[in-house]
């Protein structure tokens, strides 16, 4: 009786232990789920190529806004009219570290990877293990990418 309890005890907790790594794995497989634009998803693959970052839809969304204000002022900067970057993440999350890359008039995402990464600054950004987290957003011509721990 007492083996079979025991036995019993241990099936169920390997079942629970079996459901725990499930719901765990179809979570992290629904953060890596890129829901954007052909080339919004296709500078995500290009980063998730080069190192593990989980895709934040939040962050996705401002780096969106951000790209709309970009081309709305016509101003392709790191601040156009003042305005810095940091305020957008801040929507989404409270950060320690947050990191900004720009591209404009790429047709093809694999260009627009492929130019980020040949700039010593932007492939900083996008190979910093210290930056978890990512928002790509396009509008027109114009792409942000927002990184964040």
């Amino acid at each position: 009786m007492e083996k079979i309890r025991l036995i019993t005890t241990i099936i169920t907790l390997t079942i629970l232990v079996l459901f725990a790594w499930i719901a765990f794995f179809i979570e992290k497989d629904q953060q890596q789920t890129c829901t954007g634009t052909e080339m919004e998803c296709g500078l995500v693959k290009g980063i998730q190529i080069e190192r593990e970052i989980t895709i934040d839809n939040c962050l996705q969304e401002q780096a969106r806004k951000r790209a709309e204000f970009i081309y709305d002022t016509g101003e392709f900067s790191h601040e156009p009219q003042g305005i810095e970057p940091w305020g957008y993440i801040q929507k989404c999350i409270s950060y320690r570290l947050a990191g900004e890359n720009l591209t404009k008039g790429y047709d093809k995402f694999e260009e627009a990877h492929k130019a980020l990464m040949e700039s010593p600054g932007h492939r900083k950004n996008i190979l910093n293990k210290n930056f978890q987290k990512i928002g790509v957003g396009c509008y027109e011509n114009i792409c942000v990418e927002f990184f964040s721990n």
